[in-house]
């Protein structure tokens, strides 16, 4: 009757490891350059903006003037957001605001270029 111990033991083991939970990283949006967010200057055109930055993820459909660069991760055990917004006047860029701003703002963009795409 010795038997019954190891197979109890690996039967719960079994079972135990089942209810491991797992989570995904989860990355999305635009994908932020330092060199090519240094490169923005007001008297820019939409079109230039476009090309250093890329299409924007979000267009205000009631303010064409407004483009949103979201940049969003989800890790195991942390989450982060960082946002720029680039405003036009004129067809040219006229102001740049970020969130969060200096330091945070920085260390989002490096994570976001640090991050490698998913393959598939």
């Amino acid at each position: 009757m010795k038997r019954p111990l190891p197979i109890v033991i690996l039967s719960l083991s079994l079972l135990l490891g089942g209810c491991i939970v797992y989570k995904p990283e989860v990355r999305q949006g635009n994908t932020l350059d330092r060199a090519a967010i240094d490169q923005l200057a007001p008297g820019l055109t939409r079109e230039q903006v476009q090309y250093l930055l890329g299409r924007p993820v979000l267009k205000n459909l009631f303010d064409a003037d407004r483009w949103d660069y979201v940049f969003y991760h989800r890790g195991r055990r942390d989450e982060e957001q960082c946002r720029l917004t680039v405003f036009f006047e004129q067809d040219r860029l006229d102001r740049v605001e970020t969130q969060p701003t200096g330091d945070a703002f920085s260390a989002c963009v490096d994570k976001s270029t640090r991050i490698k795409p998913n393959k598939f």
